[in-house]
């Protein structure tokens, strides 16, 4: 789940101090929530949903692989590690 919200995060250009605003939570908290430190309860989860701007199936989609319409977040991760390893190699390029 955390992965989840952390890539859906980054989608939408969000920063973990914004989003933590937003929930009226510190950006530590909002890093415990996206490392799986801590667990989300229901209410938390759908104020995480809407200061995303996401839909509820767009961060427990994957967990139900017959709704094509919201089960699509498990390539947005598989696509934001790839960035990330290619943000890495360009660092390691410039130096």
């Amino acid at each position: 789940m955390g992965e989840r919200i952390r890539a859906l995060r980054h989608l939408k250009g969000i920063s973990q101090v914004d989003l933590g605003e937003a929930l009226g939570v510190t950006f530590q908290q909002v890093q415990k929530y996206e490392r799986g430190r801590n667990r989300l309860s229901i209410n938390m989860f759908i104020t995480v949903c809407k200061a995303l701007g996401a839909h509820p199936m767009e961060l427990i989609g994957s967990y139900f692989p017959d709704d094509p319409e919201h089960g699509s977040t498990d390539r947005l991760l598989e696509k934001l590690k790839e960035a990330e390893e290619r943000i890495q190699q360009i660092r390691r390029i410039i130096g």
